[in-house]
């Protein structure tokens, strides 16, 4: 991920696809850990974004976008209907 994109810019890329309840990029020690994950309202909107920001460019990186997943389980156990994605440049 491109190190320069903060919380408010992550927020604001995602917000035309609809309510965003939390947009957040890693951190650790102060810097960007390179990917974050944005929190929609409804799972509607989760997939509209997902469409919509798969491999954009932000910065000088494209953006991949994809349901969340934590340790092989989906995002809040709410299976492939997840309201959060996670982001990851490459």
């Amino acid at each position: 991920m491109d190190y320069t994109v903060d919380n408010k810019r992550l927020y604001e890329e995602f917000l035309p696809f609809g309510v965003v309840v939390s947009a957040k990029v890693m951190m650790e020690n102060g810097h960007s850990k390179g990917y974050g994950n944005v929190t929609f309202s409804s799972t509607t909107e989760a997939m509209v974004a997902i469409k919509g920001m798969d491999e954009k460019i932000l910065g000088e990186r494209p953006v991949h976008v994809a349901p969340s997943e934590k340790r092989g389980a989906w995002a809040l156990g709410l299976g492939v209907g997840s309201n959060v994605i996670e982001w990851i440049y490459s």
